[in-house]
Order: structure tokens, then C-alpha cells, then sequence
């Protein structure tokens, strides 16, 4: 399954919010006093906004008192910039403000001076894209007749320089809830707003123009943050914008060939699921399908049902925070407003996939290439061939090639082809210039890892450790290049 996941934008506004102060009692036990709208709550939990867009929780029963309090004005983008700076420490951090856009780099380590260099236009480039985001997804709302406010705060997209910075931002922010780090690419945090996204995915920008529209529709007054909208309904939205990089050539109007191609051989999630509950987008072994499946239902829906998805969008934004909405509910309400069994929608649906199949696989195919493994990891693309030789008693045989997609720096990799026995061949490549590309030699995996039977095996898996050249692990790596 592939990582899902980020961007950083932000925008200013004159207008003042009125704010009430709390005091509440922390953590900790002492008192504070905390200064903010009132976001949303239940009788359990309240969510408090403050100026920079981010969102406080506050158990119900710690609040002591609340009274009206002065006007408060969202933050600049300098001085987000420099809240972040703060906390992601000044020397290893990089920006670009474009209002209304601010975008960060997180770096592993130190550039020198053409990496100071690659970083100033990396970072234009990050700020021309989210323009192009923000572009496309208002043609998008004026086709549909969706209103869009403007955004009131500021919106932040940090790239993480280093896989290890990003996993170990993303298992505190989500607190180990829902995917594990190591599968997620990048996210938009309803909480703080901002999107966090690996700077390896940056090469298609393919994750940070899904998570950036999460930010647009929940910055633009589309739906409520915090509210209990379906999972499937903000995915699949998300997941009708396509990009190639440079260019957004679609939005949730088109056919979509990739997940086309991947919805129509699902087999673990049907769209029940789906409108029922949200647990098969929080897990590791299901997201991919219901992803595919999400982006097919609301495609369906917006495409052939335009009428009745307007509808529904409605009841969905009406949707406050912390709601109760049951499964029952969910499913009421799409059955009343679309008027038809779920069943029949599917059926619809399949039977426009099979009407428009050839096309699917033809443009399908540049996803999907045959006989080519690929995989993007620790700032490393990798493409390999993999052959089970019957000759060899089941030993895999493979060869590749090796792609530094650091725009930043020149790195090292270690490249191995391990199988589910332990089994795995080796590959050191070091001081590989940024973009450049190298030819991985054909290798039969033939070493056995620590602790491991060895021997042929039934599956295998792509690792890749990634280490700036020059940096105490790249000189460990001496004497094993390939």
C-alpha cells in the first residue's frame, strides 16, 4: 500500500474574532487561562481556536470559567514563520512566504552553499504548486456552485528533509493513532492546521495536493473541522485531484484511471463499509482499498448525481463538531437524498468501469508498468525487476535502478531486496549527486540477515537507508560500494 500524506499554507485577514477567556485547570494540575473562540463541544470535550488557526482540547469539566474576553486578529505569516522557526530550530529550517502561502523545509543536517541555493527555488516551486492547488480546487467549487469563503488563518506546509524527522513528528502529533508513521506520506492536522509531508514525495507532489485540499476544504468553510464527516466523502474528494508535478490536470469531475483500474479489483472493502463506518481508512492492511473505493463512490456521486450531491454536501456541512452521527444515520441520509439501495449505486458505478475499461488499463498502464517494481523511499526512487529463479531454488534474482530525488543535497544509499526468510541482496551506492540516477547490477539474493533461517522465501520487501554524503554512517559505508 502506498503512504498517504502533506503542505504549508497561510493566509491573512483583517477581520477581529471575538474571543472568551477560559481558566481551566491543565495537566499538570495548575491553573491557566486560555483565550480563544469557541470552536465547538460536547459534554465532554470543548475545542478552543486560537489565533494562529490551531485548535485547543479541553476536557469540559476543567473549565472553571469562561467570560468574554478582548477581540483577538489571526497571526501574520511572519509571525507564524517565526513560531515555527522556534520550534523546529532556526539553523535547520527553511522558508518562503507567498501570501498567502508560507512553506517550510525541516532539514536532516546543514546545507552547504549550492544546497542554499536548491533550497530557495525548492521552496518556490512548493509555493507556485499550492497556488495551482488553490486555483483548481475554486474551479472546482464554482462548477459545483459550492460556496468557498476565504481562509481566515494562517495555512502552514512543512517538508521533512529526513523520513525519521517526519515519522517521529507524525507519531506525536497523531499520538499513534490510526496509520502507523512509517505508512504515511503526509497529513492534514484538523487540529494545529497544518500539513506535514515527506520531502520524497515531493517529486510528483502527488500526496501534498491530496492533503492540501483537505486544508482548502476545511479552511474555505466547506465542512466544519472536527465535525464527524464520513471518511469516505473528504477521501474521495481529495483523492479526484490529479497531478503530474508540475501540472493539477484533473479534479473530482474526471475519470480518474488510476484508482479506477485499483477499485475495480478490490476485495476486502465493499462501499458498505464505507458509508457504515470509517475503521478501514485507519488501518495498515485496508487503507489502500477503501482509498480506491472512497474516490469511486464520491466520483459516482458527483458526476452522475450532481443534483443529489449538492444535497447531501449540505447535510454534511450543517455537521458541527464533536456531533453525534451514527452508522444508521450516515446511511438514512444518503438513502433519502441519492433514492436508491446503495446496491444499485455500485452496480451503476461497475458498470460504467466496464463500458470505459480499455481506456482504463491503456492510460492505467504508466501507473501500474508490468514486470516493474517502484518504490519512493528516504529521499530514493527505485525501480527493480525481480525474477523467483526456479534454477536457483527459489531465490530471487534482481536489478534496478537508483534515483537520488533530493533536490537538496548529494546522499548515499544502502538498497536492499530482502525476503520474508531473511534472504536479501545488497546494494551501496555513495556520494549520488541530487536527480541523479544509477544503474542497480543485476544481484541473486544470497545474504542472510541476523537471526534469520535464510533460504528461499514467499514474499519480499524494498528497504532503503538514506545518510547525507560525508556523514558518519555514509563513511561506515566504505569499501561496500557496488
Amino acid at each position: 500500500m502506498s503512504r498517504w500524506v502533506l503542505l504549508c499554507l497561510i493566509v491573512l485577514t483583517s477581520a477581529a474574532v471575538r474571543a472568551d477567556e477560559y481558566d481551566v485547570i491543565n495537566a499538570d494540575g495548575d491553573q491557566e487561562t486560555i483565550i480563544g473562540r469557541l470552536h465547538g463541544a460536547s459534554d465532554v470535550i470543548m475545542a478552543i481556536e486560537q489565533e494562529d488557526g490551531g485548535l485547543v482540547l479541553v476536557p469540559t469539566a476543567a473549565v472553571l470559567q469562561r467570560r468574554q474576553g478582548d477581540d483577538i486578529t489571526p497571526i501574520t505569516c511572519q509571525e507564524m514563520k517565526s513560531r515555527l522557526e522556534e520550534r523546529f530550530t532556526p539553523e535547520l529550517t527553511r522558508w518562503r512566504i507567498e501570501e498567502p502561502f508560507v512553506c517550510g523545509i525541516v532539514l536532516m543536517a546543514p546545507l552547504d552553499q549550492r544546497g542554499e541555493l536548491a533550497s530557495t527555488l525548492f521552496l518556490k516551486k512548493a509555493c507556485d504548486f499550492m497556488k495551482n492547488v488553490e486555483t483548481v480546487f475554486l474551479k472546482f467549487t464554482k462548477e459545483m456552485r459550492i460556496e468557498a469563503q476565504s481562509p481566515e488563518f494562517p495555512l502552514v506546509l512543512l517538508i521533512f528533509e529526513s523520513d525519521d524527522d517526519f515519522e517521529a513528528y507524525a507519531t506525536n502529533v497523531t499520538g499513534g493513532r490510526g496509520l502507523s508513521a512509517t505508512n504515511i506520506a503526509g497529513f492534514y492536522n484538523q487540529l494545529d492546521n497544518y500539513l506535514a509531508i515527506r520531502m520524497t514525495e515531493c517529486g510528483s507532489f502527488e500526496v501534498p495536493l491530496h492533503e492540501a485540499i483537505h486544508q482548502q476544504v476545511f479552511n474555505r468553510g466547506v465542512l466544519k473541522r472536527m465535525a464527524p464527516i464520513p471518511t469516505w466523502f473528504g477521501e474521495g474528494m481529495a483523492t479526484g485531484f490529479e497531478g503530474d508535478g508540475e501540472k493539477i490536470s484533473q479534479g473530482p469531475t474526471k475519470l480518474h484511471s488510476r484508482y479506477a483500474l485499483a477499485a475495480a479489483q478490490t476485495q476486502k472493502v465493499g462501499w458498505k463499509h464505507l458509508i457504515d463506518h470509517d475503521d478501514e481508512f485507519h488501518g495498515d492492511v485496508l487503507a489502500g482499498e477503501a482509498y480506491c473505493l472512497a474516490w469511486g463512490l464520491h466520483w459516482l456521486l458527483v458526476t452522475q448525481h450532481k443534483v443529489e450531491y449538492m444535497k447531501y454536501l449540505n447535510v454534511l456541512s450543517k455537521l458541527e463538531p464533536f456531533q453525534d452521527y451514527l452508522p444508521e444515520e450516515r446511511r438514512a441520509d444518503l438513502d433519502r437524498i441519492f433514492n436508491q439501495p446503495l446496491e444499485k449505486l455500485e452496480q451503476e458505478f461497475m458498470a460504467i468501469l466496464r463500458k470505459n475499461q480499455a481506456r482504463i488499463a491503456a492510460e492505467g498502464a504508466k501507473y501500474f508498468p508490468a514486470g516493474i517494481l517502484m518504490v519512493e523511499d528516504s529521499l530514493a526512487n527505485v525501480k527493480f525487476q525481480v525474477v523467483n529463479r526456479v534454477d536457483l531454488n527459489g531465490m530471487i534474482q534482481a536489478k534496478g535502478e537508483l534515483q537520488n530525488v533530493s533536490p537538496l543535497r548529494e546522499m548515499s544509499f544502502q538498497v536492499r531486496v530482502v525476503m520474508d526468510s531473511g534472504t536479501y541482496a545488497e546494494w551501496v551506492m555513495r556520494g549520488l549527486a541530487s536527480r541523479k540516477k544509477v544503474a542497480l547490477p543485476q544481484k541473486v539474493a544470497s545474504q542472510v540477515l541476523p537471526g534469520m533461517p535464510g533460504g528461499p522465501g514467499r514474499t519480499f520487501r524494498i528497504d532503503v537507508t538514506a545518510t547525507p554524503s560525508g556523514s558518519e554512517l555514509d563513511q561506515q559505508w566504505a569499501g561496500r560500494v557496488n
